[in-house]
């Protein structure tokens, strides 16, 4: 490869061209002397052999001058490609810090995105403990209010024996049974209770900051305060009583399904038994439980006698 640099040659050329040129020069000046005088054949000879080395040395001089001409073309165009390569590196270099720029607003943002949303979770989780706090506190203020108001009392069992059914009676036996709590005052240690006869009293008394109260030979300042009774409480119990039909569980399945309705309707329909005539019978295989439908009114209470 050789280098042009102000017009020259350099590089592994540059004697050989330096040579071929010295040597053109010379036969040049040779063949000039010769056209001047007479020569001899042996000189002849050696004109014409000068002339076609001089033809062959022009040959590559014209060689040299086409290479250096395409070598100054190929250094034209490496500085051309040099200079559109450093173009495409600062515009790849432009960007990529652009695209570094762009990443990492991106992940700022989803930085800032992220820190929100955990901001807002541990928001929502002291909200829930709150609510949690505040479930458990009517939870447990629910269960006490329901073990204020349970009521618990005895029924007497009153036995009855059905007779007849009379003219325009219901089918069904409904009842009806109204309960009343009264208010209630707990006392708690050192406390009693005074009841008066007349309003007036107990509002004078309790305008007073304070009462004297003689016991023994102690005097005693009791403080006085109303009292707070619980509410009151009253509620029916609406009860209803089929006088044709009855129902029954823990029936398995021993054996078909039909088999087991016809066994259920016989025993049933066993007068010794306090049973009757039935109507229908209803019987489920998978929970083992039905309904048997009497024709008669008062036959199921005679089965439960």
């Amino acid at each position: 490869m050789m280098d042009h640099r102000d017009g020259q040659i350099y590089g592994p050329y540059s004697d050989l061209f330096s040579f071929l040129m010295a040597s053109v020069k010379g036969a040049l000046s040779t063949e000039k002397g010769s056209c001047s005088s007479s020569s001899s054949p042996e000189e002849q000879l050696e004109y014409r052999d000068a002339s076609e080395d001089l033809e062959k040395w022009k040959r590559k001089v014209e060689e040299a001058e086409d290479e250096k001409s395409k070598l100054l073309l190929e250094k034209l165009e490496s500085e051309d490609q040099k200079k559109q390569a450093q173009k495409e590196v600062l515009s790849l270099m432009a960007l990529q810090k652009n695209s570094e720029a762009s990443s990492m607003d991106m992940k700022k943002e989803q930085e800032d995105a992220i820190s929100d949303l955990m901001k807002r979770n541990r928001a929502l989780t002291d909200q829930l403990k709150k609510c949690e706090a505040i479930l458990k506190s009517k939870r447990a203020e629910h269960a006490a209010l329901q073990q204020k108001f349970k009521i618990n009392a005895e029924i007497p069992e009153k036995k009855m024996v059905f007779v007849r059914m009379e003219k325009g009676e219901m089918e069904d036996t409904c009842s009806v049974f109204s309960i009343n709590q009264t208010p209630f005052f707990v006392l708690k240690g050192c406390e009693a209770l005074i009841t008066f006869e007349e309003d007036e009293v107990a509002t004078k008394i309790l305008k007073q900051d304070k009462c004297p109260v003689m016991f023994g030979k102690k005097m005693v300042n009791v403080k006085p305060r109303p009292v707070k009774l619980g509410p009151s409480v009253k509620f029916e119990i609406h009860m209803k009583v089929a006088k044709k039909k009855i129902r029954f569980s823990n029936a398995l399945p021993v054996l078909p399904e039909e088999r087991m309705r016809d066994r259920l309707e016989v025993s049933f329909s066993k007068v010794s038994r306090g049973g009757g005539e039935v109507d229908k019978v209803a019987y489920d295989k998978d929970t083992g439980s039905g309904q048997i439908f009497f024709l008669n009114s008062g036959d199921q209470i005679s089965v439960f006698l």
